[in-house]
């Protein structure tokens, strides 16, 4: 478990040029399309260690869409994105700095963006089935021209549910992510490493298998210090164990279970 999950780090698109009353929106750069397929197997976020927000290091990236501001609700909605059974929503709010919500994203005076997003329905490959129940948000702070870093505070919670003629497995997802702050930019034009700030990944699971019933908890924290090295605790039916993950070489000291 420890040594298949990568590190995850929150992060939202924050280049939106343009964003108007029909505007291209922000999309997180790692947000898990329902589109896409992971070597041709069910969709990436039918794993539960898929996260909804999801990059490495600090980058950012624009999306495009016909995200559509809606004065009633203060928010930008987004078309919804269908594939295969399951239903990918996406929709954002901006702020600026007192908190009075923007019917336009301007690079001088926004200063925060709050993303919802959902996964919900049933798909299938093969004999297996997968309904997920999945919604998550994340508010970014300390955007503006002059910005250095950006926080990033939210939370994910749902359910992956897979059936098959052997048995079924349920997944509880709860996360977490709190004062990540994330360079704009490194100061070499190398890779910049978020500076603080902690992840949580935590799951109860159930599996089945005829008169058989299993439940394991696990809880993943990650607490990161400006550094490659990412600092990791993981707890797995009460039992903890603490390692470390490397983001430039991609390794793990995490003995996998």
């Amino acid at each position: 478990m420890a040594g298949k999950r990568l590190i995850v780090l929150a992060f939202l698109a924050l280049v939106m040029t343009g964003c108007s009353n029909s505007a291209s929106g922000p999309v997180s750069p790692g947000a898990t399309s329902t589109g896409q397929s992971q070597s041709g197997t069910l969709p990436p976020l039918a794993s539960p260690d898929t996260p909804m927000f999801s990059v490495n290091g600090a980058e950012t990236a624009g999306g495009r869409g016909a995200c559509v501001f809606d004065p009633a609700t203060g928010q930008f909605t987004c078309p919804d994105q269908s594939r295969d059974g399951i239903t990918f929503t996406r929709r954002f709010t901006l702020y600026d700095a007192k908190g009075a919500v923007q019917s336009a994203f301007d690079p001088k005076t926004t200063a925060s963006i709050k993303t919802e997003t959902t996964a919900n329905g049933t798909t299938s490959r093969g004999d297996a089935t997968v309904t997920l129940n999945r919604r998550g948000t994340m508010t970014t702070t300390g955007l503006g021209s002059g910005a250095t870093t950006h926080t990033l505070n939210g939370s994910e919670q749902g359910t992956v549910v897979v059936r098959s003629p052997s048995g079924s497995t349920n997944t509880s997802i709860n996360d977490a992510t709190t004062d990540l702050v994330v360079p704009v930019r490194s100061r070499d034009g190398g890779p910049a490493y978020p500076l603080s700030g902690v992840t949580v990944h935590a799951t109860v699971t159930t599996t089945t298998r005829g008169s058989e019933t299993r439940t394991v908890t696990t809880r993943r924290q990650e607490t990161f210090n400006g550094t490659n090295i990412v600092q990791v605790e993981i707890t797995v039916d009460g039992a903890t164990a603490r390692c470390t993950y490397d983001l430039a070489a991609h390794t793990s000291t995490c003995a996998r279970r």
